[in-house]
């Protein structure tokens, strides 16, 4: 059986990793209802109403880790980090487990900021590459992280490391200097913003 506090001093962490293992699919929702009722320390921790809401949640509902997550996210945990363990999940089906690290070859650049980032994830993601089923039910590549990064330089933002590539549009992923990331649209020659957080990026183009 699963415990919230079995090895965390801070009881709002140990409800989150509990959380993260459901939408993992690492436990089932019945069993994070079961943890829910074992744990005797719960309504002191998350507050009467959220305890009441999560005892007589129906857990056996259809959509039930759906709306389990849309009662929890903001109160328990953040959006940002089930988008997270929601695309860990998806990165996993492909070959991406915790503490994977791909051996990388050099490069002549090395002294670059933004290759140092790239090469971070590609240490982690390096050669997945995800794929999708269009509508004729055939596999195309949707998402593919590049094996090496790339140099290039975009006007207006100057140095940069592409180290992944999608077939939405012809478009490049590339981080900077400062470790902002930029989606490079090849086909009509225009870059756009997608913030600093390696996560956000990916959920452009991999929600569902």
């Amino acid at each position: 059986m699963y415990s919230l506090f079995k090895k965390n001093k801070n009881n709002n962490v140990s409800i989150q990793i509990l959380i993260e293992k459901l939408v993992k699919n690492e436990i089932t929702i019945l069993e994070f209802e079961d943890a829910i009722y074992r744990d005797i320390k719960l309504e002191h921790v998350l507050g009467e109403v959220l305890y009441i809401e999560l005892v007589s949640f129906n857990y056996k509902q259809k959509d039930g880790i759906y709306q389990l997550l849309k009662l929890v996210t903001d109160k328990v945990v953040t959006q940002d980090e089930v988008r997270r363990w929601q695309l860990q999940k998806l990165f996993s089906k492909y070959g991406w487990f915790e503490g994977r690290k791909v051996r990388l070859k050099r490069h002549k650049k090395s002294y670059s900021k933004a290759y140092d980032y790239a090469t971070t994830i590609l240490k982690e993601f390096g050669g997945i590459e995800i794929e999708e089923i269009n509508q004729d039910g055939y596999r195309r590549r949707g998402f593919l992280f590049f094996k090496q990064p790339s140099a290039g330089n975009i006007e207006g933002i100057g140095s940069v490391y592409f180290f992944a590539e999608t077939d939405r549009s012809y478009s490049f992923i590339a981080v900077d200097e400062q470790g902002k990331y930029y989606v490079f649209i090849e086909s009509v020659d225009l870059y756009f913003y997608c913030g600093e957080d390696f996560y956000k990026v990916m959920s452009y183009f991999l929600d569902r």
